[in-house]
């Protein structure tokens, strides 16, 4: 029993005595091992790495292209219509041997015949006024469907080269009657030259309405011209187109000039259709250009 008392306080007793050190150890040293409760480490925050932000690739800057403004395409001016005019008084003026031209006069309405198509000899730059280079154009045409083929050979002649002109025709008389053994005066070649040429101020080709006409095979200035098909195509339409013959055959006693069936003068459709009624063509007839001119006067 007694055993049995004192196993029973023994543990007791170790307990309150242990009590007593534990107390007894909060003013002194402690003996009790002490649990080293490890700190623990904090889990750092993860930093939050930033994101970058992509630059954005800059869109291409569209300028706009200005559209031009076009320049609007000039129309040609309306052409006017050409109207058919009546010879002035200048192109029926009187023109013979003794009856010329001031040296200054020239017309003011000359026209180009190489700009309008007509074919000239070399292509010289012949030229008419306007009128009479319109009917003549429409002749030519004419004339090359009928299978005929004309040539201008001279046309308007200022007062300078009507000199030059006549000047080389009296050297040329007076060598050929030299070259034939039989020299003459200069007065002499004058008067041979007179005969198909005009002395400066007295040509009709200074008028700028006449011209003389050959054909593509016969340009030489001969009276046989006037029996090429050429010269009968002429002789028999010419004055369809306003043209007449100053010095038609046989006439030279009347117009002091030798046949020259290449001298054409543009007088106006009418005046050329009624000189051609009153047959002045025929050589027995007085009627020639010179006098139906006096009688309008």
């Amino acid at each position: 029993m007694r055993l049995l008392v004192l196993a029973c306080i023994l543990p007791v007793a170790v307990a309150f005595s242990a009590a007593a050190q534990l107390r007894a150890g909060s003013a002194g040293t402690s003996f009790l091992p002490t649990r080293v409760i490890p700190t623990a480490t904090p889990t750092p925050t993860p930093t939050a790495t930033p994101t970058r932000t992509p630059t954005p690739t800059p869109s291409p800057t569209f300028t706009p292209t200005a559209t031009p403004t076009p320049t609007p395409t000039p129309r040609p001016p309306t052409p006017t219509p050409i109207v058919y005019k009546g010879p002035d008084a200048a192109a029926l003026a009187i023109v013979t041997k003794t009856q010329g031209l001031p040296p200054d006069y020239a017309p003011t309405d000359l026209v180009s015949l190489n700009d309008l198509g007509i074919p000239t000899y070399n292509n010289d730059p012949e030229q008419l006024r306007f009128q009479a280079a319109m009917d003549l154009a429409e002749m030519f045409a004419v004339a090359q469907r009928d299978g005929i083929h004309l040539l201008v050979r001279s046309a308007y002649r200022s007062y300078a080269v009507q000199a030059a002109t006549y000047a080389q025709f009296v050297e040329e008389e007076m060598r050929a009657a030299e070259q034939a053994g039989q020299p003459i005066t200069r007065e002499e070649a004058e008067a041979r030259a007179n005969r198909y040429s005009a002395r400066p101020g007295y040509s009709q080709h200074q008028l700028g309405t006449t011209v003389d006409i050959t054909s593509a095979d016969a340009t030489d200035l001969v009276p046989d011209f006037g029996r090429t098909p050429a010269g009968r195509w002429l002789h028999d339409n010419a004055h369809k187109f306003g043209f007449v013959f100053s010095y038609p055959e046989g006439k030279e006693r009347l117009t002091g000039y030798i046949y020259e069936p290449w001298h054409l003068r543009w007088i106006g459709r009418g005046h050329a259709e009624m000189l051609y009624a009153l047959d002045y063509l025929n050589p027995e007839s007085p009627m020639t250009l010179d006098v139906y001119l006096q009688g309008l006067q």
